[in-house]
């Protein structure tokens, strides 16, 4: 227990960075001599060999390459503090940035561990399986390669896929900030809405079936975008609405949970990572989704902007209710920002509302978030959060609409509301 204690208390790092927003590119340290290793060594993937198949192999995609660099040697730690080893396997690819952080050596390049649990929280004692030099963590091959690896070096009964970096929901390309995986050295992300994420985990799913979780530590990714691009590649979704600190995922008590408890399914396992980072270091929201739910969310949604569309009356009533909607970011003056609107909110200002058509439309669609939602955890202030976020602006419609990736927009008529209210505030 002392152990858990320990490895669960702050350290020097400052509490509570925001994760939300793109990082700047700061100061590179070129001075390449010493300890510093900035170098680019070879690939020097090694033949070490892992057991017969675990219970669990939970994966973590941890793009470093950027102002989180001093968390990425933090977060080794939590992980060898849970334990892992045995029923519970944990493969990391970890890239690092150049002069954000000297821990651990000040290695920077990416490598790939086998995380044992050990005790020291200080010290990252697990072994280097692989060398893969600076690789762009930015590109669906280097995810699909991440992937392939670990499902032949550590084959299991259930896999989970956690993806650390900032976080935006489902923007892309071009359209600040990035969606997820921001890469400093390639100035590059892993775009949700152009496909790329999915890109990355094609392969993998069409050879094991969907993940049996996917999780991201990383700010406001539990969105019904991301939530519908992922729903043929994983059963569960863990992410926050909000943006998330310093102490993100708990997983210390997850992998602890996991070796006591390894036939735990993803449902069960979900609903602890959302709890523990809301109930032990003070995260503002995070939920567990049932992606085998969101067709019934998308036809819900579908319905709901069909009849908006559908009579004046149910488009004036949906126009008052995306006006009067909550966003669980704040926006100028008492506002809240529309990138950021809670979908079940959203629907229960429709439910609400004067036209009885969108009422019906809107309590329906309430009911469906509902019922997707394992588990949905949240502080006090966000009592009302319905545990999924919706694009609700107008300032990238047409991308939204009409992007590779944008499965949402193929199969609602979410998107023809966004456009339709875009050409009536002049946007």
């Amino acid at each position: 227990m002392l152990a858990l204690l320990l490895a669960c208390a702050p350290t020097t790092l400052p509490l509570n960075p925001d994760r939300s927003e793109r990082p700047p590119l700061g100061d590179t340290d070129t001075d390449d001599t010493g300890s510093d290793d900035t170098g680019e060594p070879e690939d020097t993937d090694t033949d070490t060999a892992l057991a017969a198949d675990a219970a669990w192999t939970v994966l973590v995609y941890m793009v470093g390459d950027n102002d989180l660099e001093e968390y990425v040697t933090h977060d080794l730690n939590e992980l060898e503090a849970g334990g892992p080893g045995g029923a519970v396997r944990v493969l990391v690819l970890a890239d690092r940035a150049e002069g954000y952080d000297d821990a651990d050596g000040d290695w920077t390049g990416t490598r790939l561990y086998e995380v044992l649990g050990d005790e020291k929280i200080n010290e990252v004692t697990s072994p280097v399986l692989a060398d893969w030099g600076e690789a762009d963590m930015a590109d669906p091959e280097t995810l699909a390669r991440f992937l392939a690896y670990a499902a032949e070096a550590a084959p299991a009964e259930q896999y989970a896929l956690v993806l650390w970096n900032h976080g935006s929901g489902w923007y892309a390309d071009g359209q600040p900030p990035p969606g997820i995986g921001w890469d400093e050295s390639s100035e590059d992300d892993l775009s949700i809405a152009e496909g790329e994420l999915t890109a990355g985990l094609e392969a993998f799913t069409a050879a094991h079936g969907p993940f049996d979780l996917v999780a991201f530590d990383a700010c406001n990714m539990a969105f019904f975008e991301v939530a519908h691009a992922l729903r043929e590649h994983a059963r569960t979704l863990v992410a926050a609405q909000t943006w998330v600190g310093y102490d993100g995922l708990q997983y210390t008590p997850a992998l602890a949970a996991l070796q006591a408890a390894p036939t735990m399914d993803s449902a069960a396992l979900g609903d602890l990572m959302a709890r523990d980072p809301v109930e032990i270091s003070g995260e503002l929201t995070f939920s567990a989704t049932d992606l085998g739910q969101l067709d019934d969310v998308a036809a819900a949604l579908d319905t709901m902007a069909g009849v908006a569309l559908d009579t004046p009356a149910s488009w004036e009533a949906m126009v008052a209710a995306h006006a009067a909607a909550r966003g669980v970011e704040p926006g100028e003056g008492d506002g809240w920002r529309r990138e950021y609107m809670d979908l079940r909110d959203l629907a229960a200002q429709a439910a609400a509302g004067s036209d009885p058509a969108l009422a019906a439309a809107g309590a329906d669609l309430v009911n469906a978030v509902n019922a997707a939602m394992i588990g949905n955890h949240k502080v006090s202030d966000f009592a009302w959060a319905g545990g999924m976020n919706i694009y609700a602006d107008t300032m990238f419609a047409t991308f939204y609409s009409t992007a590779d990736g944008a499965t949402w927009s193929q199969a609602t008529r979410w998107d023809e509301v966004l456009l339709r209210l875009a050409v009536e505030s002049g946007d």
